[in-house]
């Protein structure tokens, strides 16, 4: 009988949480959000079509880190944070592998288990019906620190050590807090454009 990591974390999210697809590392240790002035709210849709080989943290696992500010216009380098979370993914999961354990990481601090409770092998699409609130769901923003977030295909139990378990395709939508530069900044920003412009002359 397989004994899932995926829903031992689960135990340990908030009782108020309403998708068991997301859930909270329970080894992270948190962090000081902080006040988020100058901030704004925006959205991005990342496409997933990779491979789902081993356990959480191992290095086989498929990484990719994306830089929020650079994508959405906020202030490089600072911090941003995840706030929703959609998605719209189609998971084959190879016998004996089931879709429940194909997972995403979002920076080391919350899972995502598209096919969360599917203790089956096969191929199965899921969505979530538009964005999931993260505080809705009793669990922390992710915080992207300087901007940048990784997400980690992974398997909640491994099958097939050092192979893939699983493939999910589709999308993941994100809501991003990201800091837009202040209104004093923006018209410095403003002058130094004509000042290059005068030079270029």
């Amino acid at each position: 009988m397989k004994t899932l990591s995926i829903i031992a974390i689960a135990g340990l999210a908030s009782a108020a949480a309403a998708d068991a697809a997301l859930t909270a590392n329970p080894n992270y240790a948190g962090h000081n959000a902080g006040p988020r002035s100058n901030f704004a709210s925006g959205t991005m849709t990342v496409a997933v079509d990779y491979d789902h080989w081993d356990l959480n943290l191992d290095p086989d696992n498929v990484v990719i880190s994306i830089d929020l500010n650079a994508a959405l216009g906020g202030v490089a380098g600072a911090d941003a944070f995840v706030t929703g979370i959609g998605w719209d993914t189609t998971i084959m999961a190879f016998d004996p592998s089931w879709l429940s354990e194909s997972s995403y990481d979002f920076g080391g601090q919350i899972f995502l288990a598209p096919g969360a409770g599917d203790d089956f092998s096969g191929t199965s699409s899921y969505s979530s019906g538009g964005i999931v609130d993260l505080s809705d769901n009793g669990l922390p923003d992710i915080l992207a620190a300087g901007g940048v977030l990784t997400i980690e295909m992974f398997e909640g139990f491994d099958d097939f050590p050092d192979a893939v378990d699983s493939h999910q395709s589709g999308t993941l939508t994100l809501v991003v807090d990201y800091k837009v530069p202040a209104p004093a900044g923006m018209a410095v920003l403003g002058l130094g454009g004509l000042v290059a412009t005068r030079r270029r002359r």
